[in-house]
């Protein structure tokens, strides 16, 4: 997850072509599910909002953080290495 702009989209889909699987664009998805529902309370264009609020990892949850000062090749570097490929 990261701030809208901050390359997460180009990241993804580098590291997807690094590890040899399909890629998803998370935004786009969620934005279709939420158009394909009908007569629902919270409108797409509050998807941002919402993104806007996640909350961070719990000690008990996996994950990384990734210092973004690098280009998206050495992101996708270090996420790989995390990952142990």
């Amino acid at each position: 997850m990261g701030v809208s702009g901050c390359g997460k989209s180009t990241v993804g889909a580098l590291l997807a072509e690094r590890l040899g699987v399909g890629f998803v664009d998370a935004d786009d998805l969620l934005t279709e599910r939420m158009r394909a529902r009908e007569d629902h309370f919270m409108p797409s264009a509050l998807l941002e909002s919402q993104l806007r609020t996640l909350e961070g990892l719990e000690d008990d949850e996996a994950g990384l953080t990734v210092d973004v000062d690098g280009g998206p090749r050495e992101i996708v570097e270090a996420v790989a290495r995390w990952l142990g490929e």
